[in-house]
């Protein structure tokens, strides 16, 4: 007797991320809150860009359930993911624009929300609104730190070059391709500690000015924050994707080691590149700015600039720390258990 042999089928970690979602939202109409709502959180850590929370909120809140729906919003805020509806579902740049709108004007803002109602601004043509929100004269901070000598960053990059051991790989995660990946908060060589002391001390200072600014974006910028480090270590084929951070308000660089011919030219080896999204066809409003990858340099911008690098295309070696300066607000909040509500932000 022939036996009909079934296929398995096995769940994509985004099918199964989903389906989670959906179990999470149950769990809380059932009455299991705070069941579901560590399971919303769970998922956001896994899915946050492909999520669609705004529907997920607004069911919520049709049962009534206002308070989870607050915590959710705060949490998948503080995650990166987008709350609207109409861009996840792919309305008209109008309709997306509007609603993003009305989001900011509550205070529920990322920048992944940033990034995608500029997108949408540029399909509009709204090219002044665009240029006020990206505005790299006031926002993107290019500086040498010229008080450290040379030896400072030799002996900085021998002792990353040691941390960059077989499990740091990663060949394709996130933005990055083919470089070791290094976390640094808690690294205890007190080089690295001083060198993450100084990034600090001058990510404070560009969010203070920030803050008290009259730039648009400015009164959302929080006034407490933390800052997570790591180091990017590339030996020729490395290089990073277009890409945002959508957990961040302020993303910034340090470069430790570059190509010996670095220069500041589109195609420069190794060069960090700032400019428009992928899916922008028309660049008109949006930063177009390339850096060299010398020691000492540093970079600091808004978290929803969109930013890439060049393959350095040759053996060599390029070694950054990069940065997110986040809001802290979300941390106190989740301590000491209050709702995360709106009105916070």
């Amino acid at each position: 007797m022939m036996m009909e042999l079934k296929a398995s089928h096995t769940p994509s970690p985004e099918t199964s991320a989903q389906s989670d979602a959906t179990k999470a939202i149950a769990l809380v109409r059932a009455g299991a809150v705070d069941d579901g709502i560590a399971l919303y959180q769970k998922v956001l850590e896994q899915l946050y860009m492909q999520l669609p929370v705004g529907v997920h909120l607004k069911l919520l809140q049709s049962f009534g359930l206002h308070d989870a729906a607050n915590i959710i919003r705060r949490s998948a805020l503080a995650a990166g993911a987008d709350i609207s509806i109409s861009a996840m579902m792919g309305r008209s740049p109008e309709v997306i624009v509007d609603e993003y709108r009305t989001l900011f004007a509550q205070g529920l803002i990322n920048a992944t929300m940033v990034s995608r109602f500029l997108v949408a601004l540029s399909k509009l043509g709204v090219k002044d609104e665009l240029a006020t929100v990206l505005d790299p004269n006031r926002l993107f901070y290019l500086a040498q730190i010229g008080e450290l000598a040379a030896s400072h960053w030799k002996s900085l990059e021998r002792v990353l070059l040691k941390a960059a051991v077989d499990d740091t790989w990663q060949e394709a995660a996130q933005s990055v391709r083919k470089m070791h990946f290094i976390k640094l908060n808690r690294h205890p060589d007190g080089l690295v500690q001083a060198t993450l002391a100084e990034i600090d001390r001058r990510a404070a200072h560009y969010l203070a000015n920030w803050n008290k600014s009259d730039h648009v974006i400015s009164r959302w910028v929080p006034q407490t924050f933390k800052v997570s480090h790591w180091a990017i270590i590339s030996h020729g084929d490395g290089y990073n994707v277009p890409h945002i951070h959508p957990k961040g308000w302020i993303t910034g660089v340090l470069y430790v080691a570059g190509p010996d011919r670095a220069d500041a030219s589109d195609g420069s080896p190794g060069a960090l590149r700032v400019g428009p999204p992928l899916d922008v066809v028309e660049s008109a409003g949006w930063p177009d700015i390339t850096v060299a990858p010398a020691p000492g340099t540093l970079v600091l911008m808004p978290s929803y600039y969109t930013h890439w690098t060049v393959p350095l295309g040759r053996p060599g070696l390029r070694i950054s720390i990069a940065f997110d300066v986040k809001d802290r607000r979300d941390d106190a909040d989740q301590e000491a258990g209050f709702p995360q509500t709106a009105s916070a932000i």
